[in-house]
């Protein structure tokens, strides 16, 4: 038998009710504001959507992204996709 519940709005869970992104990051997020790079990573982070993940151009805009960003993990390039 279904049923609606009161005020249920399905499972997806706000970044406030996951606790927010993690301390690290928010931190790295502000720095790379006052730096004037937060449209870059933007940018950078919309043209990823369309990419395989795991791909070598994904890879490469990931990695330009954790630059922005000051993180140091780097993505290798997929000796498959060579």
């Amino acid at each position: 038998m279904a049923f609606k519940m009161k005020g249920f709005s399905g499972f997806k869970k706000t970044q406030d009710e996951l606790g927010g992104w993690s301390k690290s990051y928010e931190k790295k997020y502000q720095d790379a504001i006052a730096r004037g790079v937060q449209k870059q990573v933007n940018d950078l982070v919309s043209q990823r959507k369309d990419l395989e993940k795991g791909s070598d151009e994904y890879n490469k805009v990931q990695n330009k992204i954790n630059s922005l960003l000051k993180d140091p993990t780097r993505h290798k390039r997929n000796p498959k996709n060579k």
